[in-house]
């Protein structure tokens, strides 16, 4: 190996002051893209889940890639699997431990044990309603007696538009659940509610209001009798994950870097097309030029990479600069090692140069094949929460 191969500890972008207009991964793929290829993967349970989850881990993201699932999870899966919330924990801060081995294996717990869950888009769609709605409700203008009155009544997007309003987490929104709850039949013991609340809320960097919004839900998902998600874990060996796991060339059996692109794509960004009904980032480089992505993943990648910690390590160990007015990465000559030679004969992927194939599985055309209706009517079967075909209709390119 290279100088440049020898990758020590992730470093963090911090440094650069400066945010990109777009992101590659590590082979190459648009990290918004990426995230969401996962969420489609894991509600479609598609194998390619794993795919995606190990290509933002690998590039550098692994608090991002947790703190992306934990959002999936409170928005799709909490309502009918609450009891995984203690299990994601405790592996969640397992991770987080310096001295837990094979920490990569976490990754496929998570992803495998999501993937065996049912789900819905209850937590989702009412945040994307109340986001549309033109409805005026405000938390701060009811009081907590008038929301055990809207608990009453049902009116999951009056209950949404108050929590969602919350600034901060509220111990008597809370209670005033458990309670009314406990009227209508369901077993729960507040104490222990309020206690795995504060220690769950004080250690995960979420937005305390969804995670009421998810809890009030399963309990009206209780009451109607809605079949919970069985209490199944898998199990994940090193060995079963080692197919993620970074390719480098080497030169000892002439496997070289313009050949690692073809064999790492395993999958095409949006193979069911259902990217389309998001907000890319992709579009904000398409307005200006119809061709432009095309030009930057040719011609200006090593750029657009290094903002992920990965590639900003490996240019960082040749010694790459940023020129952020040409975009692109420029390495010191006249020195005794030639660090543009050391750089490129380690990761030069040279995806200009791919057959048109080959580039597609990255930079394909977005179609726009998919409404959401079609969406929830896919997804929403197990929900008690049907937003109306106006709401559906005027749902755009929605940001996650």
């Amino acid at each position: 190996m290279g100088t440049c191969q020898t990758i020590s500890k992730m470093s963090t972008l911090a440094s650069l002051n400066i945010k990109s207009e777009i992101v590659f991964t590590r082979y190459l793929y648009l990290k918004d893209e990426v995230k969401l290829s996962l969420l489609v993967a894991l509600l479609n349970k598609k194998d390619s889940a794993l795919y995606w989850a190990y290509e933002l881990y690998y590039s550098g993201f692994e608090e991002e890639l947790f703190q992306h699932l934990w959002k999936i999870y409170y928005d799709f899966y909490y309502t009918l699997n609450p009891s995984f919330q203690d299990y994601f924990v405790k592996k969640y801060k397992e991770w987080k431990k310096p001295t837990t081995k094979d920490k990569e294996r976490f990754v496929a717990f998570i992803i495998g044990d999501l993937m065996i869950r049912p789900h819905n888009l209850d937590v989702f769609m009412l945040r994307q309603s109340i986001h549309y709605s033109k409805e005026e409700f405000t938390s701060q203008s009811i009081s907590t007696y008038e929301f055990s009155e809207i608990l009453e009544t049902q009116n999951y997007l009056q209950i949404a538009n108050f929590i969602l309003g919350l600034k901060t987490a509220n111990i008597q929104i809370i209670k005033e659940t458990v309670a009314h709850f406990v009227k209508k039949g369901i077993k729960m013991d507040e104490e222990k509610i309020i206690k795995r609340w504060k220690k769950i809320s004080g250690f995960l960097k979420m937005d305390e209001s969804v995670q009421i919004l998810a809890f009030i839900m399963h309990q009206f998902s209780q009451l109607t009798k809605i079949q919970m998600g069985k209490k199944l874990y898998i199990i994940v060996e090193k060995e079963d994950i080692l197919g993620y796991d970074t390719i480098f060339n080497n030169s000892a059996t002439n496997f070289r870097c313009y050949k690692i692109l073809p064999l790492a794509y395993l999958y095409t960004i949006d193979e069911d097309n259902y990217l389309s009904l998001f907000q890319l980032d992709r579009n904000k480089i398409l307005m200006d030029d119809p061709d432009g992505l095309r030009k930057i993943y040719g011609h200006h990648w090593e750029y657009y990479a290094s903002f992920s910690p990965l590639w900003f390590e490996r240019i960082q160990k040749c010694k790459g600069k940023h020129n952020h007015e040409t975009k692109r990465i420029e390495f010191p000559e006249n020195e005794e090692t030639d660090w543009t030679e050391e750089f490129y004969s380690n990761f030069g992927y040279e995806p200009d140069e791919q057959k048109r194939e080959i580039q597609e599985k990255s930079i394909q055309k977005i179609e726009k094949l998919r409404t959401w209706k079609q969406f929830f009517e896919e997804h929403g079967k197990k929900g008690i929460f049907v937003p109306s075909d106006s709401t559906l209709s005027e749902l755009k390119n929605i940001k996650y």
